[in-house]
């Protein structure tokens, strides 16, 4: 089966799924691509659900011109995208196939799109991470896709994202949520220069950092390994961000990942040895 876009009247794109569940072809998947953004109305910044490509229904098939006529009688369906009528070819009696007729979406652009989208059809925040002047995402869609990335707005939060369907090219809106180091809220606390201090101390300054990071009662005793202490894949690299910034050193990419490191007394050999 093969993925093809029906255009639709804009704002009817759900109610022509639905419809295509109860046609009598067998349709795989029906799907309208859905991107969460944040938007501010009277200062209040809350998540707005918007349609990925306004007009356009996804839908997975064996097409045939049977299953076509069905579809196109839906109220709300223009056209099949890229369809091509029996009169506008010469074809020849070998030249019978459907996949004359009926465009495809090409595989490779339409798994971009399944793999951003998540059990709902929506495309959660990117989680971004700025090293060396280069994006880096972190986890979400776009994940090692950072070079469909044309444009970040930090004050909108929001990634201009290229994708590519059917020969048009697209760019949208995804909202980001970018991983920004902790703070110490007390300045006597922070260690700009780590020459001189004992391994002891730096881990202190870790375990207070981790602290913050999961919003831990701060007379808390934390156990020296970062699973047990709750840590997961975000806050790891929110840790990390947060250890370049308090030492003033640079973490590599390749350090950038809990297997590198489970314990607190391996992170404070990282900084040491920085």
């Amino acid at each position: 089966m093969k993925w093809y876009v029906a255009f639709v009247q804009t704002g009817k794109e759900e109610a022509v799924k639905k419809r295509f569940c109860d046609l009598d072809i067998n349709i795989k998947k029906c799907c309208v691509p859905k991107r969460k953004v944040p938007e501010k109305k009277n200062g209040i910044v809350y998540e707005s659900i918007k349609i990925l490509f306004p007009g356009y229904v996804f839908f997975c098939t064996e097409i045939d011109f049977r299953t076509y006529y069905q579809i196109n009688s839906i109220p709300g369906v223009i056209k099949i995208l890229n369809y091509s009528n029996k009169k506008d070819k010469l074809i020849s009696s070998e030249e019978s196939s459907h996949d004359l007729f009926f465009k495809s979406v090409p595989d490779e652009q339409m798994s971009i799109i399944l793999e951003m989208l998540n059990e709902n059809d929506i495309i959660d925040y990117l989680k971004i991470l700025f090293r060396n002047e280069k994006v880096k995402v972190i986890s979400g869609p776009c994940k090692g896709l950072e070079g469909r990335i044309k444009k970040i707005d930090k004050h909108k939060k929001r990634a201009k994202i290229q994708l590519d369907i059917l020969g048009l090219e697209k760019i949208v809106d995804i909202g980001i949520e970018i991983i920004r180091p902790i703070i110490s809220t007390d300045d006597t606390d922070v260690i700009n220069n780590i020459v001189g201090n004992k391994m002891m101390d730096i881990e202190i300054k870790i375990k207070k950092i981790i602290i913050e990071i999961l919003e831990l009662p701060h007379d808390i005793s934390l156990d020296n390994d970062l699973v047990n202490i709750g840590l997961d894949s975000i806050s790891f690299i929110r840790l990390m961000v947060s250890l370049e910034n308090d030492f003033g050193i640079e973490v590599p990419d390749e350090f950038l990942t809990m297997k590198k490191f489970s314990t607190i007394d391996e992170l404070a050999l990282l900084v040491t040895n920085q």
